[in-house]
């Protein structure tokens, strides 16, 4: 046999139940803890206080402000002694190359790319270490260890036309270098003589100015800076 049983208007729900057995007996507080339920100010009690950030923030920061005071001394310490460590490397490391440089005979070749010889009791000035005098002294004279010609075994009287390699025998204005220069025994450097005289005599080679042969390219490079210079 099936009953409709309707609960009181008290609540505010409607239930609708088909049951065939005894009617259940339920505890009143089923009711008032619905009712609790629905009231917002009793949900607003029943909620968890909400934490404070900047209490909680300055609690962190005080937690942090202890660790960072017990782990800084061994950081300094730590860095104090690699900064040490690592300046003694590279003194050592700087001295190492530097012997290494001295066996190997390496210290020469640094000094033959000085312009200048300087010598015990020499005196200078700043301005004497400065590039521009650098430049003059660049262009040191030194005399060939061996005769040219007797190495090639041919007479430098045969030479007299050929004029860029007489050229390198006579300066700008057209006087013979000395033998200190060219580094020809006496007999070769008198025969070079004669055929710079020669060639000079045939109207071969001026006698106070270069070739302009010697100078084209030079003259060519001159034209070109002068037609830049137009343009722009």
């Amino acid at each position: 046999m099936t009953t409709l049983r309707w609960i009181p208007r008290q609540t505010p729900q409607c239930l609708r139940q088909f049951s065939t057995s005894s009617q259940v007996h339920r505890p009143s507080n089923i009711h008032n803890a619905f009712l609790d339920a629905m009231d917002p100010t009793k949900q607003a009690e029943a909620q968890p206080p909400t934490p404070n950030p900047e209490t909680l923030g300055s609690e962190l920061a005080r937690l942090l402000q202890g660790t960072s005071q017990t782990i800084a001394a061994p950081d300094e310490k730590r860095d104090r002694y690699s900064t040490i460590n690592s300046r003694s490397s590279s003194e050592t490391a700087h001295s190492r190359a530097m012997e290494e440089l001295a066996r190997a005979g390496g210290e020469r070749p640094l000094l033959s790319q000085m312009p200048r010889r300087w010598k015990e009791g020499d005196v200078y000035a700043p301005h004497d270490l400065s590039i521009g005098e650098a430049k003059k002294w660049k262009k040191i004279v030194r005399r060939p260890e061996k005769d040219c010609f007797d190495m090639l075994g041919m007479n430098p009287m045969l030479f007299y036309k050929n004029i860029p390699l007489l050229d390198q025998f006579t300066s700008e204005t057209g006087r013979i270098k000395a033998g200190k220069e060219t580094g020809l025994r006496l007999r070769n450097q008198r025969r070079i003589a004669r055929a710079v005289r020669r060639a000079i005599g045939l109207g071969l080679m001026p006698s106070v100015y270069r070739h302009p042969e010697l100078d084209h390219d030079k003259l060519k490079i001159t034209d070109y800076r002068q037609q830049r210079d137009n343009i722009n």
